[in-house]
């Protein structure tokens, strides 16, 4: 978890917050914590850091399409095999039995067709993804990882990480990710393999294959 906050921090921060602004946040967000747990006078604060925002790309809409690139990258990947095999069958049958050849053949023309369309869908809501995170600088707000220990449900104490998204004046939480949530851990890996390809970039030059590929689960990090 320590690496996903680094990568939040050099993503997304314009600075820390300072000793009054946590302050501050800190009824805030104990609110909103105990509101989620099952027996919030469990409650025990580990650990609060904050930082300003600034980019606007953190929303459930990027990161369900974080969700989806992943998804349609590896589907991609999976047809590819698939015609890989029926290539060989194709080779085998060729000049041996005109049937299996053409049926071959055919398996392996519609497979193309479905791999170049998975992978033109998700090159395209990469693209914009890319168009958010290169665009969308400023102050955003806050961001605010906090760590606690509670009681679950059967009474056994847990420990929690959530990160917040506050607004500008810090008077509300505007939403609020599990860093041990696999969507959530995905976005924060694939913003930053945006970061390295920068504002100027060819989309034919980016390998969509290798940034999925490198995308580990929160239990990986």
């Amino acid at each position: 978890m320590k690496k996903l906050f680094l990568l939040f921090s050099i993503l997304f921060v314009l600075s820390s917050c300072g000793k009054s602004d946590e302050e501050k946040l800190n009824d805030l967000i104990e609110e909103a914590t105990k509101a989620s747990l099952y027996i919030p006078e469990s409650y025990d604060p580990v650990s609060t850091q904050c930082d300003t925002l600034g980019i606007d790309i953190i929303n459930p809409t990027n990161i369900k399409k974080s969700v989806k690139i992943i998804s349609l990258v590896r589907e991609a990947q999976s047809t590819q095999k698939q015609i890989e095999w029926d290539l060989e069958q194709q080779d085998y049958w060729q000049g041996k039995y005109g049937d299996f050849y053409n049926d071959y053949s055919n398996k392996v023309r519609r497979g193309e067709e479905k791999r170049d369309k998975l992978k033109s869908q998700a090159m395209r809501l990469f693209a914009e993804l890319l168009n958010d995170y290169n665009t969308n600088r400023g102050f955003y707000g806050y961001f605010v990882d906090h760590k606690f220990r509670a009681k679950n449900n059967m009474g056994d104490v847990m420990f929690g990480d959530v990160i917040y998204i506050v607004n500008k004046d810090k008077t509300k939480i505007v939403a609020a990710y599990d860093s041990s949530d696999d969507d959530f851990v995905g976005f924060v890996q694939m913003t930053a393999a945006m970061r390295e390809i920068g504002e100027n970039y060819n989309l034919e030059e980016i390998n969509l294959d290798e940034i999925c590929d490198n995308i580990k689960s929160a239990f990986e990090l």
